[in-house]
């Protein structure tokens, strides 16, 4: 019995393994290929427009395909985290979160501004502030119509503070449901490293979404 265990076990780890080194392979693909492809585009859209002398219709198209390009680019890296785990938890706090002001930039007419120190979070810290991030920042895309953006990322000797706050739409948190734009997600994540999160919205009014995490090093 005890055989059948170890052994079913083994093909377990085998075929996990097997699944680590595939997606490994897919991301490896997709940086050489599309990654390096979509730089070089921006850089060709760069060019063309330093050039000048374009008409107002083609100016404003080359801005255009610059903004998708760039929103392609963010959008790509994104990807190649979800395939490797270990790249978003090793990568800096800071270059995350500026990958996902890159996306709002491009997504929006939002004038982004951001505000981050660098730093690398124990990796259940730094994987649930992430996703928290990105849950927030795709219900501001999807929902909040901005006309500007904060992202603030402050490390303190007592805390962690990550701020994303807009003036677009905002909502009514007490008859949103925590269901509703993703809300419920993003507090479980925030209980499970032991964070405060804190959203302060009303229609018309915008919204922030603050996180509070303390002690975080002793996570470590």
């Amino acid at each position: 019995m005890q055989s059948q265990l170890a052994l079913k076990h083994l093909r377990q780890q085998e075929q996990e393994l097997a699944v680590l080194r595939e997606r490994q392979r897919i991301a490896r693909d997709l940086h050489d290929a599309v990654s390096q492809t979509l730089f070089s585009a921006g850089l060709m859209l760069d060019k063309l427009i330093a050039r000048g002398g374009h008409d107002s219709f083609t100016e404003q198209t080359l801005l255009r395909l610059t903004d998708l390009s760039r929103s392609a680019t963010a959008e790509m890296r994104t990807i190649l985290y979800e395939l490797r785990p270990d790249a978003l938890a090793n990568a800096d706090l800071a270059d995350l979160l500026t990958n996902l002001a890159d996306i709002v930039s491009a997504r929006t007419q939002a004038a982004v501004e951001t505000r981050l120190d660098s730093l690398t979070l124990p990796d259940d810290a730094q994987i649930a502030v992430y996703r928290i991030a990105q849950e927030a920042i795709n219900n501001l895309i999807k929902h909040a119509n901005p006309s500007s953006v904060l992202i603030e990322l402050v490390n303190a000797s007592d805390a962690v503070t990550l701020t994303i706050a807009d003036d677009g739409a905002g909502f009514d948190p007490a008859h949103s449901g925590a269901g509703r734009f993703g809300l419920a997600n993003m507090i479980e994540r925030a209980e499970r490293v032991g964070a405060a999160l804190h959203i302060d919205s009303e229609p018309g009014q915008g919204t922030v979404i603050r996180l509070r995490l303390e002690s975080v090093w002793e996570m470590a």
